[in-house]
This record gives structure tokens, sequence and C-alpha cells, in this order.
């Protein structure tokens, strides 16, 4: 059997409140997105799309570079950056998430380094550049 060419991974949801760390609403591990029960129950159907859609993404980035994803996730604050705004540059774009919120979580949440030069204007500015981007992309 020949699959089509444009097909787009998806990683397969999971329902957990005790699987997710504390201060997060869901995590990505390669093909298994694990969501908050409560908080995913408790959401809007737009609001389910969002984060589906954003796990999804990182899912996609997982398969990019499989062996090294998680590590540089995990010990590369820039690397992490780049993912977020991936991911979240397909919400601005496909679910209008406001750019304004997405930076200031992203600054606020992401462990960036103090110093590091990734302020909300350059965190924007990255967004943007990423949304763009996105912009140009079939809706995954």
């Amino acid at each position: 059997m020949i699959a089509p060419v444009n097909k787009t991974p998806k990683a397969t949801i999971y329902l957990s409140n005790w699987l997710v760390p504390r201060k997060m609403v869901a995590i990505n591990i390669g093909p298994i997105s694990i969501i908050k029960k409560d908080w995913y129950e408790a959401a809007g159907e737009n609001t389910r799309q969002y984060i589906e859609r954003h796990e999804n993404i990182h899912y996609i980035q997982f398969l990019r570079n499989p062996w090294t994803h998680y590590i540089r996730y995990l010990f590369n604050a820039k690397y992490r950056l780049d993912c977020e705004i991936e991911a979240y540059a397909h919400n601005v774009v496909h679910d209008k998430t406001a750019k304004s919120w997405v930076i200031k979580f992203l600054c606020a949440e992401y462990g960036l380094p103090h110093g590091s030069g990734y302020d909300e204007k350059k965190v924007g500015k990255m967004l943007m550049e990423e949304v763009k981007r996105v912009s140009k992309i079939k809706e995954l």
C-alpha cells in the first residue's frame, strides 16, 4: 500500500491528571501526548483543538531529531524557545491565539536565561518571523 505524501503524522493523545508536571497542561513524549484530564474535559472545543495542535507540532519536532530532541529541549534554552515559538506560531495562525499573550508567556514561563537578550522585543520578532513561515503552510 502507498501512503499519501502529504499525510501529517499525529501524536496519540492520552488524558491523565498525574502524568503531567504540575505547572504544565500537557507533555509530549514522541508519538504520545498526555494532557491533564480535568483541564481537557473543562476546556471548550476550540481550546482542545489548540492544545492538540500545539502538542502535535512537538511530535513533528521530535520526528525531525528523534535522537537529540529531548536532550536539547531540556538543556538548551534557545532550542526550547525555538520549539515553542514554532508550536505557538501554529496556534497564532490557526487558532487565533493572541501574539501578545504568547510573547509574554514565553518570556515568563520558559526558563530563558537572564541576560540572554531574549526579551519581549526579540521573542516577538522571532514569533512574527515564524508566523509568516507557518501562514504559508497548509493547516496541520
